[in-house]
């Protein structure tokens, strides 16, 4: 089915009026987008959508406020089948600073019926080629007709799939658990800023002293200042493993990372021992007033 696109906040505009004035109040919703693939900051780059008749893609990197599309993932009168949403919630949050509203995923479904976590089978795709085409540069314009493909794919079935699953949940008494657990779902608060993560993603931090701690929260702040200065996602520049390393053996890490990163870096968009320097200072005064 070949997707209609969305490219301007009016189409989007038009696009909820089209579903109120056909009366369509369920519809199936993904989103793709980078995150830890090619830039430092996250992005959604398009949203799929099945109304149940046509297909529809928000070009998400095309609008110019987005508030339409804010406007309808927050709408509580049109609901939104989708598949293990806890992720496309994560990036609704902090990147569109809005909450998905009235979730219906099939994810919890298969959860309440003791059923393996997955969508691959049911849309007919390889598990494996579905994780590679999600990695795939959803940044880069024009899309490539294989990528709009699966987009669309992704959402095709979804109402379908849902609905074998409530006949199933309504046969086994769960149905209102199903839908106690969606609604679940758009109260949880995954906002976060990635400077002041540590604590949760450094296993070990908790158990350090007060000198320990602040110069491992250094080091972390420092990782992300580089990212984003380089825009590079920061598992591409050096893995969090050996941020304890640096720390237990009370090493200044500054030179190792340069050589680190400037490795994967052409020779024109390499770091400079100034701007190392810099950035490392900004994560010293950052990391001081953290405090925890």
């Amino acid at each position: 089915m070949k997707p209609d696109f969305l490219t301007t906040d009016a189409e989007v505009t038009q696009f909820i009026h089209r579903l109120s004035d056909k009366g369509i109040s369920r519809i199936a919703l993904d989103f793709e987008g980078d995150q830890g693939t090619v830039h430092y900051h996250n992005r959604i780059s398009i949203v799929q959508i099945f109304d149940g008749e046509k297909a529809f893609i928000i070009d998400v990197l095309a609008l110019e406020t987005a508030d339409s599309l804010r406007d309808f993932l927050r709408s509580t009168t049109i609901q939104k089948v989708m598949f293990a949403s806890t992720n496309d919630q994560y990036m609704c949050q902090n990147v569109l600073d809005c909450t998905l509203m009235n979730i219906r995923d099939i994810a919890v479904a298969q959860k309440l019926l003791n059923e393996p976590i997955n969508i691959a089978n049911h849309i007919g795709i390889d598990k494996q080629e579905k994780d590679q085409l999600q990695r795939a540069n959803w940044i880069r314009r024009p899309l490539t007709d294989e990528l709009v493909e699966y987009a669309i794919n992704d959402v095709l079935d979804l109402l379908k799939i849902e609905d074998v699953y409530v006949s199933q949940l309504e046969a086994n008494n769960l149905l209102k658990v199903y839908e106690a657990g969606c609604a679940d779902l758009s109260k949880q608060d995954y906002r976060m800023d990635p400077l002041y993560v540590y604590s949760r993603r450094i296993g070990s931090y908790k158990h350090m002293n007060a000198k320990r701690k602040l110069a491992l929260r250094t080091i972390w702040i420092f990782r992300e200042l580089v990212g984003e200065f380089i825009d590079k996602p920061v598992g591409h520049l050096f893995s969090k493993k050996l941020m304890p390393f640096w720390v237990r053996k009370g090493l200044d890490p500054r030179e190792e990372i340069m050589q680190m990163v400037n490795k994967r870096l052409r020779k024109e968009r390499q770091v400079s021992e100034s701007d190392i320097n810099r950035l490392w200072h900004e994560a010293e005064e950052l990391a001081e007033n953290a405090m925890y």
